[in-house]
């Protein structure tokens, strides 16, 4: 008996570093068909990691940020600390493709919201997966500087030249994520 405890306990120490480092997750979901596949989020995904947070945006359709239309996605993060309105986040992530505009096609930032200040921060990336109707941000936690922890998430995405159906927003704050 103490042999088979004994084994428990030591089995029970060996995984709990595994437990412990894996993520947080929070899911948002959207209505699907409220805009044209390639502009219609279904899923907001956020994995809150000790050292990085994932976020994906899973979309209808495959993405298709040219023909002149473009596709911009922002997704607002909040880190729980006062801001100037309920509505307001600590920080932004946005992504812009294909834009219309030649003198800046391409766009991936993290914004501080308080003063609009991009932050220049090393590891942040982004991934786009065209055909699969993918995107995802990979954000340092130290990107975020001592406001890192919890996180609550929404977005919106649209062209910035187009009609209305090329637009979609989850703009409800989703479940708080905490950081772990």
């Amino acid at each position: 008996m103490s042999t088979r405890f004994l084994i428990l306990v030591v089995a029970a120490v060996l995984m709990l570093p595994v437990a412990l480092a894996q993520a947080d997750q929070g899911v948002l979901r959207d209505a699907r068909g409220d805009a044209k596949p390639a502009w219609d989020m279904t899923r907001l995904v956020a994995n809150n990691g000790l050292r990085k947070l994932r976020i994906q945006v899973h979309y209808r359709g495959r993405l298709r940020p040219k023909y002149g239309l473009g596709l911009l996605t922002n997704v607002k993060i909040d880190l729980g600390y006062p801001a100037d309105g309920v509505y307001d986040g600590d920080f932004t992530v946005d992504m812009l493709r294909g834009s219309p505009d030649p003198r800046a096609p391409n766009r991936f930032d993290l914004v501080r919201s308080v003063d609009y200040h991009v932050v220049r921060c090393p590891g942040l990336q982004l991934r786009v997966r065209y055909g699969q109707g993918l995107l995802e941000f990979v954000i340092p936690q130290h990107c975020f500087g001592s406001l890192s922890g919890r996180a609550r998430l929404s977005a919106y995405t649209y062209t910035p030249r187009g009609a209305s159906d090329k637009a979609d927003y989850i703009d409800y704050w989703g479940p708080w994520i905490d950081q772990g």
